[in-house]
């Protein structure tokens, strides 16, 4: 599973494994690296491919209010219902002019050595869109190959924070071509990870 971001263009991929990764932040049981992936003309054909079908301004309930998703959203992959906050999304065929997700998975499967099946896209159009302080903890998660961000267009911050006091641990760059993955069995239940609005 994915996601893809950016400030302008986006998407943000998660979920993966990594070789011959930095570590950016580590903690027992937690780890979060990056390191370059070098397909980003795929990157841009995928963008491109999903961007007349994301679903925009989802409805959720959260903390027993209706409130709307502030980016662009799709899951990519064979059928599957991937739930959160309330809401249900059907994943869409990498087929036709989405076959590309076909190949950025191997790709990322290959480089990683993991085999992943779907890709979570969400899109931050401007700095005024972003994703709240979250783990993903979902069951259709597995915490030992961890979560990964894929980054295309303009930089966005991840922020990373200790779950139970809320204190801010780090910052990461999402950059363009970059791969994030956040592993470890205590990763997704000891901290949250989140895209803040970036206002210039």
């Amino acid at each position: 599973m994915y996601r893809i971001s950016s400030r302008n263009k986006s998407l943000v991929v998660i979920t993966l494994v990594s070789i011959m990764a930095e570590t950016v932040f580590s903690r027992d049981g937690a780890l979060l690296t990056k390191q370059k992936f070098g397909k980003h003309k795929l990157l841009a054909e995928c963008v491109e491919a999903i961007k007349p079908r994301l679903m925009r301004e989802v409805e959720f309930q959260l903390y027993g209010r209706m409130c709307k998703m502030r980016r662009g959203q799709r899951l990519v992959g064979e059928s599957m219902t991937y739930c959160f906050s309330g809401v249900k999304f059907e994943a869409v065929e990498p087929t036709g002019a989405l076959e590309c997700f076909e190949r950025l998975l191997d790709a990322v499967n290959d480089m990683c050595d993991a085999e992943y099946t779907h890709i979570l896209v969400n899109e931050y159009i401007d700095g005024s869109q972003y994703i709240s302080d979250h783990a993903d903890d979902e069951d259709e998660v597995d915490p030992n190959h961890g979560v990964v961000t894929l980054s295309f267009g303009a930089t966005r911050k991840l922020v990373i924070r200790e779950k139970a006091s809320k204190k801010r641990l780090a910052i990461v760059p999402l950059v363009s071509g970059e791969l994030l993955t956040m592993k470890g069995p205590q990763f997704q239940k000891d901290f949250t990870h989140g895209v803040p609005k970036q206002l210039a």
